[in-house]
C-alpha cells in the first residue's frame, strides 16, 4: 500500500507547479522588518505572493550551529509562512520536502532570467 503524502507536501508541490506555470506571481521584498539578524542567524532574500485570501512569504534562513566536537557550521533551511485574511501575522508551515525546490523556482521566476535569455538570443 502506498504511503499517503502529507497535505503540506502536496500544498508545496502545488505552489511550485503554479509558480512555474506563471499562475502564482511572487515579488522580491528584501529584508523583512520582523527578521532579527545576528551573528548566529541570517536571512536570505524574501518573496511574497498573494494566493486566494492569503499572503505567502518565502525566505531562507541560516543558523550557526556547532557539532559536539565544537566545529561550527551554517545550517540552512527554507521557510514558508502563510498569513490569511483572518490573521494579521504570518504562521510558519512545517518544514517539508519540496520547500527548497519552491524557493529555487521562485528565485528563478522573479529574476526574469528567461526574459533576459530570450532578449540576448535575439540580438545579433
Amino acid at each position: 500500500m502506498a504511503k499517503k503524502k502529507s497535505p503540506w507536501v502536496v500544498f508545496v508541490i502545488k505552489l511550485n507547479r503554479q509558480t512555474q506555470e506563471g499562475r502564482i506571481r511572487w515579488k522580491f521584498v528584501g529584508d523583512q522588518p520582523d527578521f532579527t539578524h545576528s551573528d548566529v542567524q541570517r536571512y536570505g532574500p524574501a518573496y511574497v505572493a498573494d494566493v486566494d485570501d492569503a499572503t505567502l512569504r518565502l525566505y531562507s534562513v541560516k543558523v550557526l550551529r556547532e557539532t559536539p566536537e565544537e566545529i561550527a557550521y551554517w545550517d540552512e533551511a527554507v521557510v514558508l509562512e502563510v498569513q490569511t485574511s483572518d490573521t494579521d501575522y504570518f504562521v510558519r508551515i512545517p518544514v517539508v520536502a519540496g520547500l527548497d525546490d519552491l524557493y529555487e523556482s521562485v528565485t528563478y521566476t522573479v529574476s526574469k532570467i528567461e526574459d533576459f535569455r530570450e532578449k540576448f538570443l535575439k540580438e545579433e
